[in-house]
């Protein structure tokens, strides 16, 4: 396909390189597959139209866009990059699509104005501190395929309540959900093989629930946080 400009945008084999227009409202041109970072830290953008031929939004994509608040993702969308909206702090709201199989490390770091995500079911992979130090997240969906909840992925979400851990989830890693000050409760099931170092550190408030006999149990005692026996999850 080669190197092609389309209006303000340059366009090499598919993807968005280059942007030379006015930032503020910025609508991406159909036919291209992934979009890289050629918007990020930029303070002006406030809104994004991405079409459905776009496959990827790549690494760093919109990162630290400060003002950045409308975005919708098109069903076309197959995976989220490291760090592709982190420190978007006006972003209150984003629905990703049932489709999306991975976001990436850092993905949604520091996303500060966000209150909710539902993580769908597509999703297999989800890396690293992916929503560490989004303090206004009061509620979270996990994704009924997920395996492993990595490191400091929830790490500093002051707001959040409670989590239903979803029972495809054999690893909880360290750190993972250390800093969520609000955090009361936390339904683990007895797929959990694993929970790592500090995973709940600097959360007072919390009871772990679980099966009795559970790692989950284990773990409750063995770091002296009140545990509630429930039925087998």
């Amino acid at each position: 396909m080669g190197t092609e400009w389309i209006n303000d945008f340059r366009i090499e084999d598919g993807k968005l390189t280059g942007y030379i227009g006015e930032y503020g409202d910025v609508a991406f041109p159909q036919g291209i597959s992934e979009i890289t970072s050629v918007l990020h830290w930029r303070d002006e953008l406030t809104s994004v139209s991405i079409p459905n031929t776009v496959v990827s939004i790549g690494r760093q994509a919109f990162q630290h866009c400060t003002n950045l608040d409308n975005v919708v993702l098109p069903n076309s969308v197959v995976s989220i990059g490291d760090s592709a909206f982190e420190r978007c702090f006006s972003l209150t709201r984003i629905i990703i699509p049932n489709g999306v199989s991975k976001i990436g490390g850092f993905a949604f770091d520091s996303c500060t104005s966000m209150q909710e995500i539902i993580i769908p079911d597509s999703v297999v992979s989800l890396g690293r501190a992916a929503f560490q130090n989004c303090t206004a997240l009061i509620r979270i969906t996990l994704s009924s395929r997920m395996e492993d909840i990595e490191v400091g992925t929830f790490y500093g979400c002051k707001s959040l309540k409670k989590v239903i851990v979803p029972n495809s989830v054999s690893w909880i890693k360290a750190g993972a959900f250390a800093s969520c000050n609000a955090m009361t409760e936390i339904l683990i099931p007895a797929s959990v093989e694993y929970i790592g170092g500090s995973v709940f550190e600097s959360c007072p408030f919390l009871q772990i629930c679980g099966s009795s006999g559970s790692i989950a149990e284990k773990y409750a005692k063995e770091n002296t946080i009140p545990f509630k026996a429930v039925e087998s999850t």
